[in-house]
């Protein structure tokens, strides 16, 4: 059995029991998804849901890993995943994420190179497939689906029929389940568990009063003033539309209408306008009226590659977003000058950077970092405008999450909210002093909110820090997820025909 460690590195450990034997280090692009052949042969793909990168190739002897495709960057392809070995051990399929005339299941083989792999697609779609008793199979719309497959000629045959319903499809449309070579399906159930209640809180946890029905808006962003809310109304990572909430009379407003949003909305200072990424899975940048009135303006647009705005200064001259699928740094940290709409790379190391916040004041940018390749977690830095209107991050670095940190918030200049998903639901808050040269901050404390629903769900504070909104699940998880087993499910296949 082979697994991937924290810090990247390939090993494997027998079923019958020792200690795992490192296979090799990988490179960060390299992710959990991988396939194993009975020639010792080991295929791992790239971020399904970030860094960009191809198919890579180690033994299970050892070595270094090789590229076994190529990203086509010219294309608008982001990355390579989900490889599966087919019966010949030579010849594989793996999913290609990308532009709509793009995304799909392709061949690939172990004795191509890297650049001459197969263009032509088999099978078109946004979620990984995979190959198992001589079908390839796939989620459509929440429903399983297996078509048959020759894995000699390399090509699908026949219909798609019906495996199971109600399959879970996670961040970044991939599917939850597996199958296996001897006939076992294993999937988890999508719950129906997955809305959350709007609930405003004190700071000391008591729940004050509920905004609008409970439902599957995330991504909560409170306007400068306070007075108004967006949330978008689909889970992290997944496309859909803006709503405007207005707390005073209760209203819950849309604000877009194509269903392409994919960053939270980002309110300008004066509260007016709300900027977010939309367009295919996020490469374009726009604003609209946070009244709903006009059109979108379109700020700026990079084919490729993935956008995800966090913060607007308080000047109301940049914008700061990350990007989630640099070829060979993954998510990194970027500014946009509204006055030239220009874009200026603020962090772009190998580890992965993102989630990065304004101080009210502008002297410092709060973001998330996995440097120490282990956990990620909060850092500010100092936030530095040149004489030409350059954005640049300065020359120090203080860490403020303890164990692991995610998503920050600040609340005025006393203190920083982050969250610890996605591995954790707790929320806490650090106080910080932004009046020196030098950035201070106390030990982080553990505020006694209910656990949340969204993955970057940070709770937002009124202006005066003493209200929270945050996103509650009704039932508090405690229903747990069914997982479900089918033992030789090619026979329901037969009973169908």
């Amino acid at each position: 059995m082979g697994f991937i460690t924290v810090d990247n590195t390939l090993r494997k450990i027998d079923t019958t029991g020792g200690p795992p034997e490192t296979v090799a280090s990988l490179p960060n692009t390299a992710s959990r998804s991988g396939t194993w052949n009975q020639n010792g042969d080991i295929v791992l793909g790239s971020w399904g849901g970030g860094s960009g990168g191809p198919l890579w190739r180690v033994s299970q002897a050892g070595g270094a890993a090789t590229a076994v495709t190529q990203v086509d960057v010219s294309k608008g392809e982001f990355n390579h995943t989900w490889p599966t070995f087919l019966p010949d051990g030579k010849h594989f399929l793996y999913f290609r994420s990308g532009p709509p005339d793009v995304e799909g299941m392709y061949v690939g083989a172990l004795d191509v190179d890297a650049a001459d792999q197969s263009r032509q697609r088999i099978l078109t779609g946004s979620v990984p497939a995979v190959y198992a008793n001589g079908y390839v199979v796939f989620p459509r719309a929440g429903t399983l689906m297996a078509q048959p497959f020759d894995a000699r000629r390399l090509e699908l045959q026949g219909m798609p029929v019906p495996v199971a319903q109600d399959v879970q499809i996670t961040w970044y449309y991939t599917g939850v389940f597996s199958v296996s070579g001897n006939g076992v399906l294993a999937y988890r159930t999508a719950s129906a568990s997955e809305t959350s209640q709007l609930t405003w809180f004190d700071r000391q946890g008591k729940a004050l009063s509920t905004f609008g029905p409970p439902g599957t808006d995330t991504s909560i962003a409170l306007s400068p003033d306070g007075k108004l809310g967006v949330v978008k109304d689909s889970p992290y990572g997944v496309p859909g539309d803006l709503w405007t909430l207005d707390f005073a009379s209760g209203r819950r407003t849309r604000l877009t209408f194509h269903k392409e949003v994919y960053s939270p909305g980002v309110w300008s200072p004066d509260s007016a306008r709300i900027a977010y990424s939309a367009g295919h899975l996020g490469d374009t940048i726009y604003e609209k009226a946070a009244s709903g009135l006009g059109d979108e303006q379109v700020l700026f647009k990079e084919p490729g590659l993935r956008h995800f705005l966090t913060s607007w200064s308080r000047d109301g001259r940049f914008l700061l977003y990350h990007t989630e699928n640099a070829p060979r740094t993954g998510y990194d940290l970027w500014a946009l000058s509204l006055r030239d709409r220009r874009p200026q790379l603020m962090l772009g190391e190998a580890f992965n950077e993102w989630a990065g916040v304004f101080s009210p004041d502008m002297r410092w940018v709060a973001h998330v970092s996995l440097e120490t390749r282990v956990t990620a977690q909060v850092y500010v830095r100092p936030f530095r405008v040149s004489g030409q209107g350059q954005p640049s991050l300065g020359e120090g670095k203080w860490q403020i999450s303890k164990d692991v940190g995610n998503w920050p918030q600040w609340r005025v200049d006393s203190e920083i909210v982050f969250n610890t998903a996605p591995s954790g639901t707790a929320v806490f808050a650090a106080p910080v002093n932004t009046n020196g040269t030098a950035f201070e901050s106390g030990v982080p404390q553990q505020l006694p909110f209910p656990p949340k629903t969204g993955v970057d769900a940070t709770p937002q504070s009124t202006p005066d820090g003493q209200r929270f909104l945050v996103e509650v699940s009704p039932v508090q998880r405690a229903a747990r997820t069914s997982i479900s087993v089918v033992l030789n499910w090619p026979v329901l296949l037969k009973e169908v025909k």
